[in-house]
């Protein structure tokens, strides 16, 4: 099939039922006539062979968004496992537009081939490399279910397998999977497994991370030199008080980490006092010293607040005016210019002292 009119021609696909008619399928879908790519892929949906899912696979990298919707269908309608076997296949060795259609696609596509891709995932009977290819696959579909799969996988294997659930459980980044990313970035043997799970943590964010890096630097855990220099780095994004502690002590242990500390303390502070580790020591000390102010002048403004709350006198009647406490009717009526001046008050031409918005006395003229 060629040229345009062989293109237009061509609008009534035949289905895919044999041989001949999958490789003219296959060369209508190479057509530069978008129309006649669409009618390929749609000839498609009447097969369920491996070897039309690999057509319609192919298809998803296509530049006409018709097409790569059409393409989407045809594995939908096909077989579930056919299409996840026939997206296990092409994965590993498509050009990058094409693994960028398979990816936007697998959402969508959970439905028909996360069964199959869970079981493969599973099956140790199954060939390594597929079953982390499923981990991946899983990971871009988006597909919860995998969670605890895929946590259990990594915490209790060595090797690609290992290392690919670990990094399909940081794609994924779920709240519920926080404590095995955390468990894995601090325990595991293998540095790839540990550097995947401290970056799901980076991507769930939370206090989570914080605390897992504040533990492994402080203890020494983390042997390699890398990972613990993206530890310090996500300090600057994720740290706690502690943490600036445990920045300025690796300033003066762990002369490799210096730069990346400094940084990591400004990030996380918004100062930079330099190499000194004194000056960063006496900088925290004040900041420390003015919080428990603070913290002490705001429990005893709580408390004061509590106790005249509970010294307060009854509440008024609905329907009654109020009357200030003290207030002595016959004292006021000595005094007409100042009718209802609650007792204190001055007389006219002195200034009254009225409490300022921040609580302080302040005179009012």
């Amino acid at each position: 099939v060629s040229g345009a009119e062989n293109d237009e021609a061509s609008q009534d696909a035949p289905e895919a039922t044999g041989p001949d008619a999958l490789e003219r399928l296959r060369i209508m879908a190479r057509s530069p006539n978008p129309r006649t790519r669409i009618q390929a892929v749609r000839a498609l949906r009447s097969a369920s062979t491996p070897q039309s899912a690999a057509l319609a696979a192919s298809m998803l990298g296509d530049a006409e968004p018709a097409v790569r919707e059409e393409a989407h269908g045809a594995l939908a309608a096909a077989d579930g496992e056919t299409s996840a076997e026939a997206l296990l296949a092409l994965y590993p060795v498509a050009a990058p537009h094409l693994r960028a259609g398979i990816i936007e696609a697998l959402p969508r596509l959970r439905g028909a081939v996360e069964p199959p891709m869970l079981r493969t995932l599973l099956d140790e009977r199954a060939d390594e490399e597929r079953r982390c290819r499923a981990a991946i696959l899983l990971a871009h579909m988006r597909s919860t279910s995998a969670l605890e799969n895929l946590a259990s996988l990594a915490k209790r294997l060595q090797g690609p397998l290992a290392q690919a659930s670990a990094e399909a459980l940081a794609m994924l980044a779920r709240p519920a999977s926080s404590s095995d990313l955390a468990t894995l970035a601090s325990m595991h043997a293998d540095p790839v497994v540990r550097w995947h799970a401290l970056q799901g943590l980076a991507r769930l964010g939370g206090p989570a991370v914080a605390e897992t890096i504040n533990t492994a630097l402080a203890t020494g855990r983390e042997p390699d030199p890398q990972i613990r220099r993206e530890m310090v780095a996500l300090l600057g994004r994720f740290g706690n008080d502690d943490s600036v502690s445990l920045l300025v002590q690796l300033l003066q242990r762990d002369p490799r980490l210096q730069q990346d500390a400094i940084r990591a303390l400004t990030a996380l502070t918004g100062v930079n006092m330099g190499r000194s580790p004194r000056q960063w020591e006496h900088w925290h000390a004040d900041i420390r010293r003015e919080r428990a102010r603070t913290a002490a002048e705001r429990a005893q403004d709580e408390a004061r607040a509590a106790s005249q709350a509970a010294g307060a006198g009854p509440r008024p009647v609905e329907g009654v005016p109020a009357v200030p406490p003290g207030f002595e009717p016959d004292a006021a009526a000595q005094d007409p210019t100042e009718p209802n001046a609650p007792p204190g008050a001055s007389k006219e031409g002195d200034a009254l002292v009225r409490p300022s918005a921040a609580g302080a006395p302040s005179a009012t003229p």
